[in-house]
Order: C-alpha cells, then sequence, then structure tokens
C-alpha cells in the first residue's frame, strides 16, 4: 500500500512555475506520492537518516524523461538539459531530478496535454497535430493529417500512462511528473540457494527507512525492523541482517553491496546485491556506443573443502576494489573487477548483445594475486564461456539514469563450483558492482 506524505506547498508552486511568495502557506498539505516529506523529514535529515543502511536517493520523479521524451521527438523547448539549478531558478527539485528549470517541465507537459486533447477531439494546428503525432511515437514523415490524427488516437492513452498519473476529472494529472520511493525498489539480492531472492524497504511517514522484507523464495519471506542504535535490521524470531553499502555520491538512481543475514542458529549468510529504480532504468539503445564507466566492486568468496566427513577447511571472505571499470560498446559490455590488488583474483564478465556470440556472458579469473590466501582459488576452468546458465553462474547488468544526461550502472554475478574426488570442494563467487560514467567517445 502506497502511503501519503506531507508536501511543502513551496514545491508544489515551484513544480507548476509558481513563486515563493504568497498563495497557500499550508505545509501539511497532504499529496498522495508527489513529494518528499515536509517539516522534521527535510531532505537533508531523510537522507542521513538512511545513509547507513543506502546513500541512493529516497525519492526520485521522472521530469527528466518527460523534458527527454519531448526532445527526442524533435520539439524544441526552452531551457538547458544539463547542469544544477540555481537558487533563482523553480525546479522541481525532488531527489536528483533538479536539472531542469520548473517552466521547461511545465513546457515539456503541456505538448503532452495537447497530445490528450487532440486525442480527445480538441482542436489543433498543423504543427501541434505533428508534435502530437510524433510524441505518441509516429515516425512517418510523410503520413498526411488524417493518418496523424488516427495514431493519435490510437496510441496517445498508452504513452501518457507511462509518463503521467491520471485524474478523474481531467483524465491525466500534467502538473506534476510521477513520483517513486525506495519503496518502489526490488534490490536483486545473490543467494547460492535461490536465484530469485531480493528484498525490499518499508519507509516510515517521513520517508526513513524502518523495514526491509528479505524474500529468499517464494514461501520464505524474511521481515525484520531496523534498529537505530545498532543499524541492524532484527526480528522476535532470532533473525538478524546488517547492510554494507557500497554506493556513493555518484550514484542516485541505483546501489549495490552485500548484506549479512544470521539467522535463529546463529549461521550467517553473506549475499551481495544490486537494484534501483525501474522508472529510471536505461535500455541499452539508449546509451551512446563506447560509453565508459567507473567506480567500485565487492565481492565474496565462500570456500569449503571437505575429506569423508571431515570439513578441512571453511570460510568466507570478502574482497573490494575501487577500481572497477565498464566498457559499453555496440556488441558487448565488459565489466573488469580488479580483486588482484586485494588478494584475490582479476575478475572480468563480458556481457554480449544478442546476435553476437549467441548473447552469452563470458568470465575470466585472472592474475590471482602473489600474496593471496590459496584456499580462495578455483580449482577448475578459471576462463569459462557462458558460464551464466542460471544454475552455476549469473550475471545480471543494469542501467540507470536520464536518456543523455548521466548514467550509472550496477549488477551482480555468481559463479558457483563443486569439485570431486577424495576431497569434495566448493567454491561460491559472488560480486556486486557500481559504478558512473565517466565519458562519452
Amino acid at each position: 500500500m502506497k502511503k501519503y506524505y506531507l508536501l511543502s506547498v513551496l514545491f508544489l508552486l515551484s513544480a507548476c512555475g509558481g513563486g515563493t511568495g504568497g498563495g497557500n502557506t499550508n505545509n501539511n498539505l497532504v499529496v498522495d506520492m508527489y513529494s518528499r516529506p515536509a517539516s522534521t523529514g527535510t531532505p537533508s535529515k531523510i537522507k542521513t537518516a538512511n545513509a547507513a543502511v543506502t546513500t541512493m536517493e529516497t525519492f526520485v520523479n521522472n521530469s527528466g524523461e518527460i523534458i527527454a521524451a519531448v526532445r527526442a521527438a524533435g520539439i524544441n523547448i526552452a531551457g538547458t538539459s544539463s547542469g544544477r539549478r540555481t537558487s533563482s531558478q523553480q525546479s522541481i527539485d525532488l531527489a536528483t531530478d533538479n536539472f531542469y528549470s520548473g517552466t521547461t517541465y511545465k513546457t515539456a507537459a503541456g505538448h503532452f496535454k495537447k497530445m490528450y486533447e487532440i486525442a480527445n477531439g480538441a482542436t489543433y494546428t498543423d504543427e501541434q497535430l505533428s508534435n502530437s503525432y510524433k510524441l505518441a511515437g509516429g515516425t512517418d514523415s510523410n503520413a498526411d493529417a488524417n493518418t496523424q490524427l488516427q495514431f493519435v488516437k490510437d496510441n496517445a492513452n498508452s504513452v501518457l500512462d507511462k509518463y503521467f498519473n491520471t485524474d478523474s476529472e481531467s483524465g491525466y494529472d500534467f502538473n506534476l511528473p510521477k513520483f517513486y520511493t525506495l519503496e518502489d525498489v526490488n534490490f536483486k539480492m545473490m543467494d547460492a540457494q535461490n536465484l530469485n531472492a531480493y528484498f525490499t524497504f518499508t519507509l516510515d511517514d517521513e520517508g526513513v527507512i524502518r523495514n526491509v522484507d528479505v524474500v529468499e523464495s517464494s514461501t520464505n519471506t524474511i521481515k525484520m525492523v531496523r534498529d537505530n542504535k545498532t543499524e541492524k535490521f532484527e526480528n522476535t524470531s532470532g533473525y538478524s541482517a546488517t547492510w554494507n553499502s557500497m554506493g556513493n555520491s555518484k550514484l542516485s538512481y541505483s546501489d549495490f553491496g552485500y548484506i549479512d543475514i544470521t539467522d535463529n542458529n546463529n549461521v550467517t549468510k553473506h549475499n551481495v546485491f544490486a537494484g534501483g529504480y525501474d522508472a529510471k532504468k536505461l535500455e541499452l539503445s539508449e546509451l551512446n556506443n563506447s560509453v565508459k564507466y567507473s567506480g567500485t566492486a565487492v565481492a565474496t568468496m565462500y570456500a569449503k573443502d571437505t575429506t569423508g566427513t571431515n570439513v578441512d577447511f571453511e570460510n568466507t571472505k570478502t574482497f573490494t576494489t575501487n577500481n572497477a571499470t565498464l566498457n559499453v560498446t555496440s556488441v558487448s559490455q565488459t565489466v573488469t573487477m580488479p580483486f588482484s590488488e586485494n588478494g584475490f583474483y582479476d575478475v572480468v564478465v563480458t556481457k554480449y548483445v544478442p546476435g553476437t556470440n549467441s548473447g552469452r556472458a563470458d568470465i575470466e579469473f585472472k592474475n590471482f594475486a602473489a600474496n593471496g590466501d590459496t584456499h580462495y582459488q578455483l580449482l577448475g576452468e578459471t576462463n569459462i564461456e557462458n558460464f551464466a546458465d542460471g544454475t552455476n553462474g549469473f550475471a545480471d547488468m543494469n542501467f540507470y539514469g536520464i536518456k543523455d544526461i548521466s548514467s550509472e550502472a550496477t549488477g551482480v554475478v555468481r559463479y558457483h563450483e563443486t569439485t570431486n574426488g577424495d576431497t569434495i570442494s566448493e567454491r561460491e563467487f559472488q560480486a556486486a558492482y557500481g559504478l558512473a560514467q565517466t565519458k562519452t567517445k
């Protein structure tokens, strides 16, 4: 169930292009999911309160996507496409979506509004019909007016549903973009027993993270409550969890890291995770070719060696690097995680696009550190093609941001190895990474 958050009227006026003076001064206006909390739930306090769990934004909106969609249709609108607002500008100022002035958003939303009106019988000029046709997805430059009009009528609602909330009186609310909170994010969690595991957060009425649901399987959800003193999540059944977020100020719409979950038998599992706002997810086609990213990666390696009934060795070790990179080309995405600087392998994961090498994913472990603990070495192949088979291997990579403005990438990797003989050895490698765009060729 979605919560209601308090919205300072200042933000509502700014979003509608109004000034800060005059008007309604009630700071407790209730608006469904339109903004961050007002009063004590200020942006800085929310970010500080949630930083012990995640550094990604608690609230985001799709104003940037709305403006980008209008510009992608070839429609000229006022305003710049990059740079932060100045104190004198009116802006839609939720989370990091403050690239645009309120005037720019209002103009962009106005084009969508006109498309809606044309689809519902309003009069129009030739230019307005042409703009609406392109916004609705039309691409035939030779389409006549009747063809354009019918296309707008057939497609307007599906486009508007993507960008705007519905309004019972006017059809759609064009005054404000859609807003999302951390509650809308499903974080992918690597679990050796279930590759579909994930977790979600619940916020209190001030926008602060209070609860987490760890969904280990379709029949097992662990619900825990946050302890503000220890920053652990716990429940009355004896479970507890500690979050190790690896994100930083370079990541706005996603996060990654690892979780230590201790069950009621005092057994702790280390699981890496990554996830972000679906509303901010970018497709590969929306990225420029030859994009490069850099940032941080974390890996856990579980090693167990058993001879007969005797466990010779069993432990999990964590490795990190701040020199991870991602190179995106027209045919592949390659993540390089140089963990050898931290006593492990350099790990390279390459995902090919469909149509190239059957769209497979390859993984290579190389340059094992001279000072590394050999307990954590792989025992079999170290260069594995098509490793992400859903059983022993998995690779998930996602991009987030605003098209043509900025982007970030997070993902998770898993590789499992078991060897049999007099000694049965098991290795479970998991990694997560978070990277920010560095440059475009």
